[in-house]
C-alpha cells in the first residue's frame, strides 16, 4: 500500500490584532487564534477544537521553531507549526507583509516516517 504525502501546509488569515482562522490539520478541524501582543511586541498562538473548546492556550511564536515540540498530547495536531521567516523577530506586519509564513507540516513529514 502506498501512503500520501501531504505537502507543508501554508496557513493564511487576514490582517488583524486578533483573528480567528478555522484549518483541516490531517482531516480534523481546529480554530486557530492569532493575537498580537502591542506591549510585549509577540504574536501568540491558541488551538481550539472545531466547538472552540480550547486546547492549547497562549503559546508565543517565535521564528523557525516547532510550536507544537512540547505540548503534543491527545487533542493537539499531530505534525508540527511553524513560522517560517528570514527575520530573527517576529513583527506585527510579518504575515501581512510576506516576511513570515504560518506553516503546517504533517505528523509523517515531519518526523521522518514518509
Amino acid at each position: 500500500m502506498v501512503r500520501e504525502v501531504k505537502a507543508m501546509q501554508t496557513i493564511t488569515f487576514n490582517d488583524a490584532n486578533d483573528i480567528v482562522v478555522g484549518v483541516s490539520l490531517e482531516d480534523v478541524q481546529y480554530k486557530l487564534r492569532l493575537m498580537w501582543n502591542a506591549l510585549a511586541k509577540s504574536w501568540t498562538l491558541q488551538i481550539w477544537d472545531a466547538n472552540r473548546v480550547p486546547i492549547l492556550q497562549n503559546v508565543k511564536l517565535v521564528p523557525n521553531f516547532p510550536v507544537l515540540m512540547t505540548h503534543h498530547r491527545p487533542g493537539i495536531p499531530p505534525g508540527e507549526i511553524l513560522v517560517i521567516t528570514d527575520a530573527d523577530t517576529l513583527s506585527r506586519d510579518c504575515f501581512a507583509d510576506g516576511s513570515a509564513t504560518l506553516c503546517y507540516v504533517p505528523e509523517a513529514e515531519w518526523y521522518g516516517t514518509v
